[in-house]
């Protein structure tokens, strides 16, 4: 078994998406080379800008009707601590990875992180995109913006 210090494996991360050109060094190690990764495109401030928004009102009518699925896209402490009632946790990054369990179950996506702008939660839309999911947006001001609405939350790990 070989091991990749943290900085390393973001490296290889961001090497199979195609988001850098190779490894940093220190990921290089005599092993066995990894199995080539498809890489994906790559995700551009444009696109995060770009991407579709949603407001809480219209998010929360979706949800109450059945038509939409909301994640957290925010670390797991994070969910723990506090998250939209019914969300369902995605570890940044894990996106791409976790697109199929959402892209044919025709309901609309909705991710949320922490940041007022919505930065990630625009990216994760970008990436769900780009892996099969047809309707996926970011809500407008994530969160907070939730928390302020007096829109349903909860704590603890209960997904």
């Amino acid at each position: 078994m070989r091991t990749v210090c943290f900085s390393a494996a973001i490296g290889l991360a961001l090497a199979g998406a195609g988001l850098i050109a190779t490894p940093p060094a220190a990921a290089q190690t005599s092993a066995a080379p990894m199995p080539a990764v498809a890489p994906q495109a790559a995700v551009t401030a444009e696109a995060i800008n770009n991407a579709p928004r949603i407001t809480v009102k219209e998010a929360a009518a979706l949800v109450q009707a059945g038509k939409a699925v909301i994640l957290d896209i925010r670390q797991p402490e994070a969910y723990k601590a506090g998250h939209i009632a019914g969300s369902i946790s995605v570890t940044p990054g894990s996106e791409a990875g976790r697109a199929a369990d959402f892209a044919n179950n025709g309901k609309i996506i909705i991710t949320y992180c922490s940041c007022k702008a919505e930065h990630s939660a625009a990216r994760a839309v970008v990436v769900l995109r780009q892996n099969g999911v047809a309707d996926a947006r970011a809500l407008l001001g994530g969160y907070a913006e939730w928390v302020k609405e007096g829109k349903p939350t909860a704590v603890g790990d209960t997904q």
